[in-house]
């Protein structure tokens, strides 16, 4: 292993830790108000579009409150699918889910927010569920659509993580599905010591 890919591990590593805390804390804070606000669903303005929130991997939607709470108080209505709980489950099966949630609840012109793991996630749905359009967009936040090198080097250990690499089957299969690219909003940084992702993995 070079040095900078062991210095890079055991940066994410410490990033991870901390989000982890972070996360933790910020959580509790939701358990004690008894989970999704009520103003997610509660305070809607005509005309403003449906949200949809999607985490990443081992993340709680809750991750993403601060940014949900804004959204929802500027008066759309916004939707967080609980049953993907922490984001450990498989992409396409969470895309299915995820199709499930928008039939159920009959949502239409929604725009999805996500970060990592869930953008993959939003593109598998618009890719092989949105026949309908029910979906009209994703901005998907720091998402390596292209896999990222990470996924090589735990996947041994967390298969989870496996579909994640850069020569997955589900990563060759989301790259063919360029007709939804102009749907896709992507917004990623210079560097990510957690993913790992140099420009080119954030390219749809």
């Amino acid at each position: 292993m070079k040095f900078v890919t062991f210095k890079r591990l055991l940066i994410g590593a410490l990033v991870t830790e901390w989000d982890d805390l972070r996360m933790l804390l910020h959580r509790g804070r939701t358990i004690f108000e008894h989970g999704i606000p009520e103003h997610f669903l509660g305070y809607v303005l005509e005309g403003k579009t449906p949200i949809i929130l999607l985490s990443g991997l081992h993340a709680h939607w809750s991750k993403l409150r601060r940014i949900g709470d804004h959204i929802s108080l500027n008066g759309h209505p916004l939707y967080v699918v609980e049953s993907l709980k922490r984001n450990f489950i498989d992409i396409p099966s969470s895309a299915k889910m995820l199709h499930e949630f928008v039939e159920e609840n009959k949502i239409k012109e929604a725009i999805i927010i996500a970060h990592s793991k869930g953008g993959m996630i939003g593109k598998y749905y618009l890719a092989h569920f949105n026949k309908d359009n029910r979906v009209k967009g994703l901005i998907a936040i720091a998402t390596p659509f292209s896999g990222t090198e990470i996924a090589r080097v735990l996947g041994r250990r967390i298969h989870r993580l496996r579909e994640l690499e850069t020569d997955s089957e589900l990563v060759t299969d989301l790259k063919k599905h360029s007709e939804v690219n102009s749907k896709i909003i992507s917004i990623y940084p210079d560097d990510d010591p957690v993913v790992w992702a140099g420009e080119k993995f954030w390219r749809r």
